[in-house]
């Protein structure tokens, strides 16, 4: 090769590599920007975002998996740090990327209304004030002890007609609590005594191992964690997050007598489309429930019900 032909050689070469420097920096510039907001398709999004990573690579730029798993996450909006921290400890993209689909189609349902599986079908009332009664013969919340109609209250005795109730009946209390799962039912219908001002469905399952609410405004006191965690749904591959746990008070009427039940320990998981009751916790307390012509029956100890629900499939 002459000097004059080696030289051109050497221009063409550097200009050639110059282009392609340049193209691999656009192209992962082009990646970069490929920002997600709420509402859009996620899926579509990363097939995008995958689509543009293989075009970097082809321009001879190196992005790691583990690079382009730190790409997805930046590209998220705000409203996804929550779930974005219960996935932190997922090793690869795909993994990561499946995580935050099962999010994304949780949104889907919830925007549809969509139930979750298998349980005991409920209405059950969103609390407009958080009254709590003083009267150490009540301790109920909803209500204030001027208004209250068990004994030492301000309105002692006067039980309206439709309390459901015996007048000289004692407020009766069960604390379902427990850490174990021992499934020994299928699913059923609770009502409460307050009346709903927006509804919300609630589940009994005997494959839930805690009791799960979804609104923060059920929790009386509640231990907030440092970092998320994360759940595993029926769904096969769903996950939903965990943001805090907690006492829940829910106040239910049967065959005349009403009874307060104290969720201890109970966790708050907003992604959960309907409040999720475990009864494997309520047979750890040697409580039983008890499926006769499609009704459940929900006993305690002394061989009391304290609670009916529908039977669901």
């Amino acid at each position: 090769m002459s000097h004059s032909a080696a030289k051109v050689w050497l221009t063409l070469k550097d200009a050639y590599g110059t282009a392609s420097d340049l193209g691999a920096n656009l192209a992962e510039n082009a990646l970069q920007a490929t920002k997600y907001s709420d509402g859009m398709d996620f899926q579509e999004h990363t097939t995008n975002l995958q689509s543009k990573w293989n075009t970097v690579v082809d321009k001879g730029a190196e992005i790691k998996d583990n690079q382009f798993r730190a790409i997805v996450i930046s590209l998220l909006p705000a409203s996804w740090d929550y779930i974005i921290a219960s996935l932190q400890l997922t090793k690869t993209s795909i993994k990561l990327i499946m995580g935050l689909n099962v999010h994304w189609e949780r949104l889907k349902e919830h925007a549809s209304s969509g139930p979750i599986s298998n349980a005991l079908l409920a209405k059950t009332p969103q609390p407009q004030k958080r009254l709590m009664c003083t009267n150490p013969n009540c301790g109920r919340m909803g209500h204030l002890v001027e208004n209250c109609y068990w004994k030492g209250g301000g309105k002692e005795g006067q039980f309206p007609t439709n309390f459901g109730r015996r007048r000289n009946a004692t407020p009766s209390q069960s604390t379902p609590q427990t850490n174990q799962q021992n499934p020994t039912a299928n699913m059923a219908t609770m009502t409460t005594t307050a009346p709903a001002r927006e509804a919300l469905l609630m589940y009994a399952d005997s494959g839930a191992t805690d009791h799960c609410f979804v609104r923060h405004s059920e929790f009386e006191e509640y231990k907030a964690y440092t970092m998320p965690q994360q759940g595993i749904s029926a769904n096969r591959g769903g996950v939903f997050s965990i943001l805090r746990e907690g006492i829940v008070r829910k106040t239910m009427s049967i065959n005349g007598q009403t009874s307060q039940l104290i969720f201890k320990s109970a966790l708050h998981t907003p992604d959960l489309s309907a409040n999720l009751i475990s009864i494997g916790k309520f047979d750890d307390l040697g409580f039983s429930v008890v499926f006769k012509g499609g009704w459940a029956s929900f006993v305690d100890s002394s061989g009391r019900t304290f609670m009916t629900g529908e039977k669901k499939n």
